[in-house]
């Protein structure tokens, strides 16, 4: 299904897909009652709080990968062949 989105101003299409996902009764009356405060419905609240977790673990996954290439590929900030007691007078 594609819906069309409102994202800082710019209107976006994006693809959706439709679940139907199985909540404890209690978690969802907490949810119902967060997402009225927040002037939403819980389907909102659900698919708002999803993009945020995956946007994370992406944003964190890449961060990861960053890291392991640097890594990999020596210090990122320059030579790392000098030593601690020549740049730290004692």
């Amino acid at each position: 299904m594609r819906r069309t989105l409102r994202c800082d101003g710019a209107l976006l299409e994006v693809e959706t897909e439709s679940t139907t996902p199985a909540v404890r009764r209690d978690a969802l009356r907490k949810a119902t009652r967060r997402a009225v405060r927040r002037n939403t419905s819980p389907s909102r609240l659900l698919t708002e709080t999803l993009e945020v977790l995956v946007a994370r673990e992406d944003r964190d996954e890449a961060a990861r990968r960053k890291h392991l290439a640097t890594r990999e590929h020596g210090c990122a900030r320059g030579s790392a062949t000098r030593r601690r007691n020549d740049l730290h007078e004692r």
